[in-house]
């Protein structure tokens, strides 16, 4: 078992089950049965995972922005006055 922070608050933390899947996620500052839990995988001398930020999207391609626009490249060609 571990944790992972979910943001650079670090605030709310993951439970990393042996699995490697995270099906628990809790405010670190909040009581409960799953703070307990941390707070003595704490004492043990464990410490979390940082927050590791998502990897910047791709940017979107010419054809991709005229969908995200909700036009297609007949469209524009017609709005602009291109055959």
């Amino acid at each position: 078992m571990n944790y992972q922070f979910t943001d650079s608050t670090n605030a709310v933390v993951l439970k990393i089950d042996e699995d490697g899947l995270a099906r628990v996620s809790f405010l670190v500052d909040a009581d409960g049965p799953y703070q307990d839990e941390y707070k003595a995988w704490l004492a043990e001398g464990n410490t979390p995972n940082p927050y590791v930020p998502p990897p910047e999207p791709a940017p979107l391609t010419p054809i991709e922005k005229l969908a995200a626009a909700g036009l297609s490249v007949t469209e524009l060609k017609e709005l602009l006055g291109i055959k």
